[in-house]
């Protein structure tokens, strides 16, 4: 089998996550998603969910998630080229109707576009640090220079981006025009490479010191969705959302749940997994 990434990508968009994991495993279906007992762990009420429209799998339980590629790769223990041929040769026996369907579908999903606005300069930033005064505390990298105050924003290597400013009486402003898709500012509590991802520094520093968790300040609502979806898993960070927040942060991943309005005096958590 050729496994160039047009031929990969060529056989996810064929298939349908949906059937083949029901062919797998049977699915009920409950509105947008399809549901049933976890294959992975044992379970007697469903936590197992399968998102058609974003052709993923997640569980609730046990926290497996990932593509159909994954879900074959993990049900049948084989290696990521035998679950590709096993695709490959069911496409065999699917009516080129379905084939045709599935391409469909996949060619209207929206993939990941870095806005211009979101821009990086770690020579800019390297360079306004250098004209600041260090005010950190309580784990929060802090600078201020004349009447403003700055935050450097990091990236997951630690390599620094952007710094968001604030003036008082003026909105925040970044060094480099925009939040830094794939950036944050830390606030580090403790030694673990775990993150709580949120999009205010208030609720940042009340979940840091109410949970002694680290937490990634992202800034905006599209470097949060960046960092804790787009990602595919590679960093550690789960999102801290409120009741408004879009449904795929709110059903779809473990979170930190903030009352809209009102964190200070009312936070409340739930699967938060690895990072308790």
């Amino acid at each position: 089998m050729n496994l160039d990434k047009h031929r990969i990508e060529q056989i996810k968009n064929s298939v349908n996550i949906v059937d083949i994991i029901n062919s797998y495993v049977p699915l009920k279906n409950n509105g947008k998603n399809h549901f049933a007992c976890c294959p992975f762990h044992n379970e007697k009420t469903p936590s197992f969910t399968v998102e058609e429209n974003n052709q993923f799998y997640h569980c609730f339980g046990c926290g497996a998630h990932g593509d159909v590629i994954g879900f074959v790769m993990a049900y049948e223990g084989l290696e990521f080229i035998d679950a590709l041929k096993r695709l490959d040769s069911t496409l065999e026996f699917m009516p080129s109707e379905s084939i045709n369907k599935n391409i469909k579908r996949a060619s209207y999903k929206t993939a990941f576009k870095l806005p211009e606005s979101h821009k990086q300069n770690k020579v800019k930033s390297e360079k306004a640090i250098s004209y600041c005064l260090d005010v950190s505390l309580f784990g929060l990298e802090k600078y201020i220079h004349d009447t403003a105050v700055l935050y450097p924003i990091y990236t997951a290597e630690n390599e620094l981006v952007n710094m968001v400013v604030f003036k008082y009486g003026q909105p925040r402003s970044f060094i480099a025009g925009g939040p830094s898709y794939n950036g944050f500012t830390p606030i580090i509590k403790n030694e673990s490479k775990n993150f709580v991802a949120c999009v205010s520094l208030a609720d940042g520093r009340l979940i840091a010191e109410t949970y002694n968790v680290n937490v990634a300040v992202c800034w905006d609502e599209l470097v949060m969705k960046y960092i804790c979806i787009w990602n595919n898993g590679n960093l550690n960070i789960k999102p801290a959302i409120r009741d408004c927040d879009d449904d795929y942060l709110c059903y779809e991943m473990d979170w930190i749940k903030l009352s809209p309005g009102d964190a200070n005096k009312n936070i409340k958590i739930k699967n938060m997994g690895v990072l308790i």
